[in-house]
């Protein structure tokens, strides 16, 4: 009978270990399941030049705004965050802002309508959004009273950003 307990003991054991290491490795290898790859299409508009030029850049991540940096840092392109959180430079771009021009870095989310089969660029308050993974950054004016962006540089309106990213 005492070896029984034993030989149960032992297998109960062996059981628990096996079924420990399986969850252990399961847990270990699915944290970047939790990664979306974000798609940012970076539009200098009247600032770009023959060395900063538009264009994709992807990368994964947990957040919007940590594939951003990702992004950014893997394409070696340099950018800097004000304390409240607005990009203000990337690439050395830097607009205005000022009672007469106000211009900044703006963003727009590509959504898809559920109900009807269009799609479209929609401005977005920032990029710490859940709701999609596609963004257009770009030089924009804004109203210096509301702080509304203009439409100056609706990308629905142009179609550089169609050659390229996840639309290629």
């Amino acid at each position: 009978m005492a070896n029984n307990a034993v030989l149960f003991l032992v297998v109960g054991l062996l059981v628990g270990v096996a079924a420990g290491a399986a969850v252990g490795y399961f847990m270990w290898n699915s944290s970047d399941d939790d990664e979306t790859t974000y798609w940012y299409y970076i539009d200098y508009a009247d600032y770009a030049t023959s060395t900063v030029k538009n264009g994709w850049i992807s990368a994964e991540s947990d957040t919007v705004v940590h594939g951003l940096f990702k992004a950014l840092d893997a394409n070696k392109i340099e950018y800097a965050i004000s304390e409240s959180g607005w990009i203000t430079s990337i690439n050395g771009v830097e607009p205005t802002w000022d009672a007469t021009s106000s211009e900044s870095w703006g963003s727009w989310i590509w959504t898809v309508d559920k109900y009807t089969p269009q799609t479209a660029w929609e401005k977005c308050n920032g990029l710490d959004v859940t709701i999609g993974n596609t963004f257009y950054i770009v030089v924009t004016s804004y109203n210096p009273t509301t702080y509304e962006m203009l439409d100056g540089q609706d990308p629905d309106s142009k179609s550089a950003w169609k050659n390229g990213g996840p639309f290629a």
